[in-house]
């Protein structure tokens, strides 16, 4: 042996079984920062990816400018891809049409279509002329395919063309107008006469000096604003930043890092308190030998230290590991945005945070120990004391209790920093517990499950009533359709109300089927005290919105038109509006029956259709050209079949309680290895009171009565400081996006962490207990 450090491997491999549970405790915190910091990260690639889809790979577009200047910046030596592009009919005002459907025509470089948008799927660009590249929705609408000659009929008579390939750069502005995209070489656009107003899409080399660059441009040729759009949702992210909600995400982040960090430090620490009582002998007798006192201190940490050579490779091993599974989960079983996120991605800020967590955890948590190590006496080896050395200030009182009882409570508040260390860890994991639960109600008001979500929408262009219910009856009897239904609107009627300042005003009137009035129910969008059934028919009863700015309750009555109804339902927030907030305007709802009375409307504004799960292009064109037969004029078609979410919230339910899982996990760890410990450092003395008459069952109720007093003081700081720190939470995050959402109570999380810990405690009662009855009294007092 050179030095006295020779001996931390040594004691790490006889310690190896106490050191069992502080490694796991090292583990699963590095594991935890490394887990939440890649995925942050992960979630930032998605975004970037999502951005460059349907935004394009470009930095800035000139318009409205000379095509000549445009043109020599084009050229500059600092541009990586320039590209022309022009349009027509993009307002759908003209008539170009393929088939009974309205085309928009583009002119454009190659290098728009294969390097600017990436919208290239098949085939290839036109190459000359008589070539054109189409959207591929036409592929469904009527079986087009690559070599197919098509007609364009426009204004001024028909253009006949060959398909060379299909791709596109907007899919949601055909999915929802029913339009086709064409684009042709920007000769082709000459030839035919469709040149309109060109711009210039330029992507440089590096995004770090496009503000540099913006102004530059504007500075010497002297253009305004409106010649120079910037690509802001690209230069939101990535390394520019910019993005208010990745900002959101890497605050969780920092602020999951910061608590993950204390409850850690205090976990190890409290372990290592135990651990250096446990062990008091052998610094005793360290010190005999020789050691100094700064010596005992550097064993101590870098004992510690010896502890991260496992901990944290494992920990960073396991962080990615369940990183690529949360990703493989949200790419293959959540919603179509989640398609683009990396798959086997490495984050080097989730290993970095990882690691740094986990050394500073084992530093901070080490201090303390290492203190208490070196102030051991020689003495403590000769005489076998292994006790403080302290002079304790009062006895157990045992005024209140039985003395087993007391002197278990005793024991846990005698050593003040002990106490602060174990129920500090204990509380810990109980905030961190009760503030994660504000990212699973945050996921659920972002992604709000609803019974009647429609996989396609058709509505009105301009939001009259004025979609028949012929072709509701014609979509209900298709086979794959699953539900259909309707609803009416009449916006600005005026109404009467019974309060005298509001004598006179207007309300919004909306009409619901019966199968949306189910839904309202089962959701439980209902306030306290509606009765829904009242509505249902050809009745005098409507719902209202529940807002603090709408003036009317359950019970009142307004009059519209000639006729008098009365409010028999609330409900908790405005489903048509984008914050859910009313912003002081009265909606009321009718059934479809009540609608027609009152406003002598018979067809509909929205058509919402429900469909079977597995469900093809070829059946959403079905629908579409049902809709294109009965409706006459413009309408938008809303695809939504690859944007429900209800995937996409199940991916983030089970990252959400998997997270609440593991901090359980580590609150049943944490409480099971401290209350071992802390019975192991005192086993001479629990052998010292079976000698002297204390039988099993007294011996049991001690070490209980210690456990439940750490469980408690726990319980009751946690829950204070965690219902504080949830609220706040609640506040920040949710409250300025979703006006109307109320923080309440968590009484289900409350009670699930709370007995969690009262479980816990009486597991960590159980193994210690055992092993002290199952020992004999003189092994006991002999223990080291």
């Amino acid at each position: 042996m050179k030095n006295y450090l020779s001996l931390i491997p040594i004691s790490a491999h006889v310690h190896r079984r106490q050191n069992r549970l502080t490694l796991l405790c090292i583990t699963i915190s590095v594991f935890l920062v490394t887990a939440v910091f890649s995925m942050a990260d992960m979630g930032n690639r998605m975004q970037t990816n999502n951005m460059l889809k349907k935004h394009g790979n470009w930095h800035i577009q000139l318009k409205n400018v000379p095509e000549a200047d445009a043109e020599r910046i084009g050229q500059s030596a600092d541009v990586s891809v320039a590209a022309w592009t022009d349009v027509v009919n993009y307002g759908r005002e003209e008539e170009y049409h393929i088939g009974k459907r309205k085309a928009v025509l583009y002119g454009v470089d190659e290098a728009y279509i294969t390097d600017i948008k990436n919208g290239l799927k098949e085939g290839s660009f036109p190459q000359n002329d008589t070539e054109i590249l189409l959207s591929s929705n036409a592929k469904d609408a009527f079986g087009a395919k690559t070599g197919d000659r098509i007609t364009i009929e426009t204004p001024s008579g028909s253009m006949d063309f060959t398909i060379s390939g299909f791709g596109e750069d907007d899919e949601e502005f055909n999915a929802l107008y029913g339009t086709f995209s064409v684009y042709m070489n920007r000769k082709a656009f000459e030839k035919y006469g469709l040149v309109r107003n060109p711009s210039l899409y330029i992507r440089y080399q590096s995004q770090a000096d496009i503000s540099r660059h913006v102004s530059d441009i504007k500075e010497e040729y002297g253009w305004a604003d409106e010649n120079i759009e910037v690509n802001k949702a690209l230069m939101g992210t990535g390394a520019l930043g910019g993005d208010s909600g990745m900002q959101e995400i890497y605050m969780i982040a920092v602020m999951l890092f910061i608590l993950i960090l204390i409850a850690g430090a205090l976990m190890i620490a409290g372990s290592m308190n135990s651990n250096v009582a446990q062990r008091t002998k052998f610094f005793g007798m360290m010190r005999c030998i020789g050691m100094s006192r700064e010596q005992i201190i550097r064993f101590v940490r870098l004992e510690a230290l010896n502890w991260c050579k496992i901990a944290i490779p494992a920990g960073v091993i396991l962080g990615i590991l369940v990183t690529w599974g949360v990703c493989a989960l949200l790419r293959f079983m959540a919603g179509e945005e989640f398609v683009s996120i990396p798959l086997f991605g490495v984050s080097a800020a989730g290993i970095v945070s990882g690691v740094a967590v986990g050394i500073i955890t084992v530093l901070i948590a080490a201090q303390s120990p290492a203190k208490r190590a070196s102030k051991v006496s020689p003495v403590s080896a000769v005489t076998g004391n292994a006790g403080d050395g302290k002079n304790m200030s009062s006895a157990a009182n045992t005024r209140f209790a039985k003395i087993e009882t007391a002197l278990g409570m005793h024991h846990a508040v005698s050593k003040k920093k002990n106490l602060i260390l174990l129920t500090g860890s204990f509380a810990l994991s109980i905030i961190l517990f009760l503030s994660f639960t504000v990212f699973a109600d945050l996921v659920s008001l972002i992604m709000p499950q609803k019974s009647n979500d429609a996989d396609i929408e058709i509505a009105s262009s301009d939001g009259s009533n004025s979609i028949s219910s012929v072709l509701l009856d014609e979509l209900a009897g298709m086979e794959e359709v699953t539900n259909v239904f309707g609803r009416r609107s009449c916006f600005d009627v005026p109404a009467q109300f019974e309060e005298e300042s509001l004598s006179s005003g207007v309300v919004d009137v909306i009409s619901y089927d019966e199968f949306d009035l189910d839904c309202l129910t089962k959701d439980k969008e209902l306030k306290k005290g509606s009765d829904i059934s009242k509505v249902y028919g050809n009745s005098r009863y409507v719902l209202a919105i529940c807002d603090a700015d709408v003036p009317v309750g359950i019970g009142d009555k307004i009059r519209v038109g000639s006729e008098e109804v009365e409010i028999a339902g609330m409900l908790k927030m405005n489903p048509f509006s984008s914050d859910g907030t009313s912003g002081g305007k009265v909606t009321i709802i009718t059934s479809k029956e009540t609608f027609t009375r009152l406003m002598g409307i018979a067809e509909y504004a929205l058509l919402m259709v429900q469909m079977e799960e597995d469900v093809e292009n070829g059946d959403v064109e079905a629908i579409r050209n049902a809709a294109d037969n009965e409706i006459d004029g413009e309408y938008a078609f809303r695809n939504r079949i690859g944007q429900k979410t209800g995937n996409t919230y199940a991916a983030f339910m089970i990252f959400a309680y998997g997270f609440l899982a593991i901090i359980a996990l580590v609150t049943v760890l944490n409480i099971v290895n401290s209350i071992s410990m802390s019975v192991s450092a005192r086993i001479r003395q629990y052998g010292t009171m079976r000698a002297v008459g204390m039988d099993e069952w007294q011996v049991t109720k001690m070490i209980a009565a210690e456990a439940f007093t750490y469980a408690f003081y726990g319980c009751v700081a946690g829950c204070i400081l965690g219902l504080l720190l949830s609220k706040g939470l609640y506040g920040i995050l949710i409250i300025p996006h979703f006006p109307y959402a109320v923080w309440s109570i968590p009484i289900v999380p409350l009670l699930v962490i709370v007995l969690l810990v009262f479980a816990a405690a009486v597991a960590a009662i159980y193994f210690p207990a055992k092993r002290i009855r199952s020992m004999v009294v003189t092994e006991t007092i002999n223990e080291l």
